[in-house]
């Protein structure tokens, strides 16, 4: 048997049992890509747990900013103040307030975004027990630190100038970052959607404002009120507060414990994580054992026309080859679609690699086996046929 009739044979098996491969192939990378995706959306949800998690043992309340209710305009502003009277009228309490919270070990911090500071495409400010949160090492000897995002690693230079001071300038690692709570932008976000910017770690909002103009604003939707946190405030905290901004936005600030409500919540969460990633997973292994029986069977029934071929002088040897070369192409399908749905996650874990190439591996040995095990069945018929023919 040469080469080519090899090849002949093998395409021809591989064609009357092609319906197959292709509808194992679809099942199998649709399962595949729900179990990836809910892995990778676990782990997702385990960096912000863990994000959280720091909020919650800090005692952190967040900050919802609404119109005034018209019985809060009394109570935060300590008058018996009509609701159209609770127009903004002084921005000083609020900025004393921030000159007294946003500062290192103070009872509040915030994240700002500054567009088109200091000459990057957006200077993103930490501010008071915010500086000490991202997934960075600052100089906390120094009153302020320096990064930029790493897409300008190597184009800038290693020190930054402020009015004559000059002030070292890092990159940030490839684990940065930026927690919220609640939610969490991993290192994969962070890489996409912060490009030619400039993190600065500030704790104290005054010198932030000194060397960051723009940062000096009341703005509900662009200044430290937008993603303000208030860590374990007493509720002499949260009412100047909540006055402080009252008299400068004439909004009611509601200041909310973060850990009112998770519980219900992440429980219901967690239960549907479980049952998804249970189906899928299910799903995926009841679909490659299918696929193994499916090549098994398809193998076995080849064995009276192959004990035919060895009758008629085909090594076992070859018809080995041509069974495990279809045992690998029977897989070849919907080994590939299973591993281009886990490609398409790739870029957001570069874990995945590792693992497709496992999938790979085990993919191939587990068809050389099942080739083995149909092969060795082909060897007991073969060799009973021979006896039954030499007895004759």
């Amino acid at each position: 048997m040469t080469l080519a009739t090899l090849v002949r044979q093998v395409a021809r098996d591989v064609w009357h049992d092609l319906g197959w491969i292709v509808l194992y192939g679809a099942l199998m990378s649709c399962a595949a890509y729900a179990l990836v995706l809910t892995a990778v959306n676990r782990a997702l949800v385990a960096d912000q747990g863990a994000a959280t998690e720091f909020f919650l043992e800090r005692g952190a309340q967040t900050v919802t900013l609404s119109n005034v209710p018209s019985r809060a305009v009394g109570s935060a502003s300590g008058e018996g103040a009509a609701l159209e009277e609770a127009a903004p009228r002084d921005a000083e309490a609020l900025f004393a307030f921030f000159d007294e919270a946003l500062v290192e070990d103070g009872v509040a911090g915030s994240v700002v975004y500054v567009p088109g500071a200091l000459g990057y495409d957006v200077a993103l400010v930490f501010l008071g027990a915010y500086a000490d949160l991202p997934a960075y090492e600052r100089d906390r000897s120094a009153p302020v630190s320096f990064a930029v995002s790493r897409d300008l690693a190597g184009e800038v230079s290693s020190a930054l100038e402020l009015d004559g001071t000059r002030y070292p300038l890092d990159v940030v690692g490839p684990d940065f970052g930026i927690p919220y709570p609640g939610y969490y932008e991993g290192p994969e976000l962070v890489e996409a959607n912060y490009r030619d910017t400039l993190f600065v770690f500030c704790p104290s909002y005054r010198l932030a404002c000194k060397l960051i103009g723009e940062l000096r604003s009341t703005d509900a939707l662009s200044g430290p009120l937008q993603r303000i946190v208030l860590f374990d405030p007493s509720p002499e905290d949260v009412a100047r507060f909540r006055g402080a901004v009252l008299g400068a936005t004439g909004l009611y600030a509601r200041v909310t414990p973060l850990d009112e409500g998770m519980a219900s919540e992440s429980f219901s969460s967690a239960r549907t994580q479980l049952a998804v990633t249970s189906f899928s997973a299910l799903a995926a292994a009841a679909l490659a054992a299918a696929l193994v029986a499916s090549l098994f069977s398809a193998l076995v029934r080849r064995v009276g026309e192959l004990s035919v071929h060895h009758v008629f002088g085909a090594p076992l040897g070859l018809l080995y080859a041509r069974m495990a070369a279809f045992a690998l192409i029977y897989q070849a399908l919907p080994t590939c679609l299973t591993l281009a749905a886990m490609a398409g996650l790739a870029s957001v874990r570069a874990k995945l690699v590792p693992a497709m190439v496992l999938v790979a591996l085990a993919v191939v040995a587990e068809a050389l086996l099942v080739a083995l095990l149909a092969w060795r069945r082909l060897r007991t018929v073969a060799r009973r046929g021979l006896r039954t023919t030499r007895g004759t």
